[in-house]
């Protein structure tokens, strides 16, 4: 078997270092034992933990394992190929092995086009109801991806190649330290983790920008670059003007004393936006036929470049994802919930499949579970605590992976860099040693954030109520409260539903349609986000994602 590197990504660019016999390409920043590891010293370190002309499996995942920060990177040696992801897998890699060839590629259209793959409904209809594939798949059979915490190895002795996970999001030997204890450590953790942030760009003249949304992990990303001294940051909202989550997020920039643009959007700059060519190059890139593009962010960074309200060397460092990873995605009353895999995979369902499949085929809810299991592997479910770690699993590898972090590509795709620092190593494996009863309703994040963070200088960020609920969603649920007492025809409460959300909606999006288009596409069981799920899979089922017209020439 032979083997075909393809790295061709226009907007986040590979750095390459050819050394002696080997070959290494790699982006993203990579940490190992505190200190950032440089490209040219990455060949030595790995050769320092394994012998030459040889590979143990064991021994490269105890490796990758030490290494911190959100990297992708590809060794070519004298006797093997060996590809990683991170633990988050915030950059993706891909693959097919066709005839004996093995292709590994970042770019989905090229190897669908070289292998002539088909289109998978099955798995079509699943990215429909979740806005992605999970698994190791795409939308199309025979091109793969690896997964969060997975290598790749090409052993090229005997022509093979597999994939192997080096680290799962599975929570055990939890710490029965007390509370306050844990406290401490987490307060220790967090400072190191912005060191780490710190070190990676102001220090090296970088301007750090944060997304700020109404809500907590924003404003504790802001609140602990106070903390460490970052003086210069700009802060950013978006949406409809006098937006509840847009003024909470001005009057948390103005107790930090940062820097705070609102970028306004209105029907007419969504709805150009979307239909632009620009928009569809997007489209093609930040998918890579896995998952619906992110789009929320995606006028707001274009209009504060335009602009010039944002430096070239800006680092966008957004919340993603303090709630997840605290125990904010566990149903508070998971002890109510049955204990078996049966009763694990309905939980599933219902809070990640929750658009209703194209034409309300039901067959597609056997291949769901199909996917599901597949997607969790040989994981145990017999009590709470296993129950919640399963939830947290597949919500880990799927959608935290697939759709939230994912989200960054829109950054990459205005040529700037990003962080995420609440997916650091070492804070995901401070949380993954805390017991059930801690991260239920983010007992211990709250906890910490209010007592060790938002005190002494940053009080008043205490002070600024967090966002639970937007309007929209509360006058939702007045509605549905009306309804239980009062059952209306399902033609008016259709009607009913897609003028709430057409007048409510604060971001706006449902702008992307003409109003009349939008209610009757509502009409159909559908939302906006459902609307944008079927214009990817519908360019995705043509062809027409790989033939899209490139972006302007950047500046």
């Amino acid at each position: 078997m032979d083997v075909d590197i393809n790295l061709q990504n226009q907007y986040f660019s590979w750095d390459h270092i050819s050394r002696n016999s080997y070959n290494l390409w790699w982006k993203g920043t990579i940490f190992f034992q505190n200190n950032v590891i440089r490209m040219d010293d990455f060949i030595d370190l790995f050769l320092s933990e394994h012998k030459e002309h040889e590979y143990n499996l064991d021994s490269i995942k105890k490796f990758l394992h030490q290494l911190n920060g959100s990297y992708i990177f590809v060794l070519d040696t004298p006797d093997f190929i060996l590809s990683s992801v991170d633990r988050i897998r915030s950059i993706p890699l891909f693959y097919s092995s066709v005839d004996h060839h093995l292709m590994i590629c970042d770019n989905t259209q090229y190897l669908v086009q070289r292998i002539e793959a088909p289109y998978n409904k099955g798995k079509g209809a699943e990215l429909f109801s979740t806005s992605y594939v999970t698994g190791p798949d795409t939308l199309f059979d025979g091109v793969k991806q690896l997964q969060t915490g997975e290598f790749l190895i090409f052993d090229k002795s005997d022509g093979k190649h597999s994939v192997h996970r080096y680290f799962r999001y599975l929570h055990s030997n939890f710490s029965d330290n007390p509370e306050q204890q844990l406290i401490e450590r987490l307060d220790e953790v967090m400072m190191n983790v912005f060191n780490r942030l710190i070190v990676t760009t102001v220090r090296q003249g970088k301007t750090i920008i944060v997304p700020l949304s109404g809500g907590l992990d924003s404003r504790l990303v802001v609140a602990l670059l106070k903390r460490a001294g970052v003086e210069d940051v700009i802060c950013f909202s978006y949406g409809k003007k006098g937006n509840n989550e847009a003024e909470i997020s001005r009057k948390v920039a103005k107790a930090l004393g940062y820097r705070w643009h609102f970028v306004e959007y209105t029907s007419e700059r969504w709805y150009e936006c979307y239909r632009s060519d620009e928009m569809r190059a997007y489209e093609k890139y930040a998918g890579n036929l896995t998952s619906v593009p992110h789009g929320q962010d995606y006028l707001a960074v274009k209009v504060l470049k335009m602009e010039g309200k944002i430096p070239d060397n800006a680092v966008f460092v957004p919340g993603h994802t303090g709630d997840m990873i605290s125990g904010g995605h566990i149903p508070s009353n998971i002890e109510e919930i049955p204990n078996n895999f049966d009763q694990f995979i309905n939980y599933i369902l219902k809070r990640h499949y929750v658009t209703e499949p194209l034409n309300g085929d039901r067959d597609f809810e056997q291949i769901f579970r199909q996917r599901i299991r597949k997607s969790v592997g040989d994981i145990d479910i017999h009590d709470s605590e296993s129950l919640a770690d399963g939830i947290e699993y597949f919500d880990f590898n799927e959608r935290q992976a697939k759709k939230i972090v994912n989200s960054v590509r829109i950054y990459e795709f205005f040529d700037f860099e990003w962080r995420i620092p609440l997916w650091d190593s070492e804070l995901i494996d401070f949380f993954l040693r805390i017991p059930l009863w801690l991260r239920l309703n983010q007992s211990l994040y709250i906890t910490y954030i209010r007592e060790k963070v938002f005190k002494g200088d940053l009080e008043s960020l205490a002070q600024i109520p967090c966002s639970k609920m937007n309007k929209q969603s509360e006058f939702g649920n007045i509605i549905h409260q009306i309804f239980k007492k009062f059952p209306l025809s399902e033609t008016i409460a259709k009607k009913i539903f897609s003028r709430y959300r057409l007048i409510l909606d604060p971001m706006n999006y449902h702008s992307i349609l003409p109003k009349r288009d939008y209610i009757k596409f509502y009409l159909g069981n559908l939302n906006i986000e459902s609307y944008v799920h079927q214009q990817y899979l519908r360019s995705a089922e043509t062809g027409e994602l790989m033939n899209n017209p490139q972006p302007p020439p950047k500046k």
